[in-house]
């Protein structure tokens, strides 16, 4: 039995993977953008359809936020394409390893794509007037990465610089400017609060696995209000017994001084 289809947005296929049907319209996308600059970067081997048509075994289902209703989230799923968001983690962990590309946490990225409804995290392009974006680039679609994927952690890079230039919220950036970034990054900050709910678990535990994300190590730091167990008080006769070592004295015999 064929597997169910499910349409998701956001989606994209590599060049080689279009369906048959959209070979038309991904030809006119190639015309279209071939005459974007620079060339070498911009390579046309991709197909962003509006819609995506992902089997089941490709589809993830989650909940959007919505604050009108009980439980804080929609009532129907919002589909994700795992082929996309695999490809677009796989090189923005690559990145994150060999470029020292700044990382989000998974809990940070499932609330972007809760916020955005889309597999590609709302990514459409990157700044090829930044180097370093241009730089990361290439360096992935050498490697093997398709441009598409290859650009999502140059666009992140890039958009963190830019937040810590204008020190603006990373979110507020990566939509854009004006009151309605503002709004985005609001709107992300609150879907944090609902990417731990078990119907985003799946979403959730995808991106997880894709990073590889590892927390960074927290160093205990001692707390001076806390105290030990104190030692018990010598009783008179064991402290007159206790022997006082020599100062230069160490295990195995006193230490000569020079």
């Amino acid at each position: 039995m064929p597997e169910k289809i499910y349409e998701v947005h956001g989606g994209y296929y590599p060049k080689g993977t279009e369906p048959e049907g959209h070979l038309f319209g991904y030809e006119r996308w190639r015309d279209l953008n071939m005459h974007k600059k620079p060339d070498f970067v911009k390579t046309p081997e991709f197909y962003f359809p509006d819609v995506k048509e992902v089997p089941a075994s490709q589809y993830i289902p989650a909940r959007r936020p919505d604050k009108s209703t009980k439980t804080g989230l929609e009532t129907t799923n919002t589909g994700y394409d795992k082929e996309t968001m695999g490809r677009l983690l796989d090189a923005y962990k690559a990145a994150v390893v060999q470029h020292g590309v700044p990382q989000l946490t998974p809990k940070e990225l499932t609330a972007m794509a809760l916020v955005e409804g889309r597999s590609n995290f709302g990514y459409n392009d990157f700044d090829y007037n930044n180097p370093q974006a241009v730089k990361i680039q290439q360096d992935l679609v050498k490697q093997g990465f398709d441009p598409y994927a290859a650009g999502f952690p140059a666009a992140i890079m890039n958009k963190m610089q830019v937040a810590d230039s204008l020190n603006k919220p990373y979110f507020q950036v990566w939509n854009g400017a004006g009151p309605e970034a503002r709004a985005y990054n609001k709107r992300v900050e609150n879907a944090m609060n609902v990417v731990d709910n078990p119907k985003n678990a799946q979403l959730y535990q995808f991106i997880q696995q894709k990073t590889g994300y590892t927390p960074p190590q927290v160093n205990a730091v001692p707390n001076p209000n806390v105290q030990g167990t104190p030692l018990a008080p010598m009783d008179t006769q064991t402290a007159q017994n206790a022997v006082t070592m020599p100062d230069n004295f160490r295990t195995g015999g006193r230490v000569k001084l020079i």
